[in-house]
């Protein structure tokens, strides 16, 4: 997790692919934390879990979390 001038992003290693989404829920605003065991962004708050590129696995969140460039470059796709 790392604070950029577009807000906190959450950042996952999966493979040799390097992905970066928004760290805030997108239904309660909480912010994810990584769960090792599932391999998802988990929000603690509400409970929405979501998958490495932000969609949606299961919970109430009203949408997947957003996509920001490896340097923070908002609405860029990581690991390009």
């Amino acid at each position: 997790m790392h604070r950029t001038d577009d807000g906190l992003v959450a950042t996952s290693l999966t493979g040799d692919v390097l992905r970066s989404v928004s760290a805030s829920c997108t239904r309660a605003g909480g912010v994810v934390a990584w769960n090792d065991l599932e391999g998802s962004w988990d929000c603690p708050v509400c409970g929405s879990r979501f998958d490495v590129d932000g969609s949606v696995l299961e919970g109430g969140a009203r949408g997947p979390l957003r996509p920001v460039g490896a340097l923070g470059a908002p609405g860029t796709p990581s690991g390009r």
